[in-house]
């Protein structure tokens, strides 16, 4: 599906916006409205392969490469604990930061 056609879809489900990357369509809205634009969009789009609340937070922080390295290395220890069932942040990572690690 095209950007502009999952995007029309979207809006007229009742969506805010919807953001496209090379794997998916991403539909933000309201959590109230979750059900409704999703039922919408069901309607449209026969191969749905995953609708579900996501957190997004309203700030991020950036890290420098000793914090990122010690945040990874936190989530990485929680995320084995079979308590734990979910893990949000709220960081951005630099690209730079990224190809330094490779």
């Amino acid at each position: 599906m095209s950007q502009n056609d999952a995007l029309e879809i979207a809006i007229n489900a009742g969506a805010e916006d919807c953001v496209t990357t090379d794997l998916h369509h991403e539909i933000n809205c309201k959590k109230e409205e979750f059900n409704s634009v999703r039922e919408e969009i069901e309607k449209k789009v026969k191969d749905l392969s995953f609708a579900g609340l996501i957190w997004n937070p309203l700030s991020k922080v950036n890290l420098d490469k000793e914090t990122f390295d010690k945040v990874v290395n936190f989530l990485e220890q929680i995320e084995d604990d079979d308590d734990v069932q979910n893990v949000f942040t709220n960081f951005e990572v630099d690209e730079k930061l990224l190809e330094g690690a490779n």
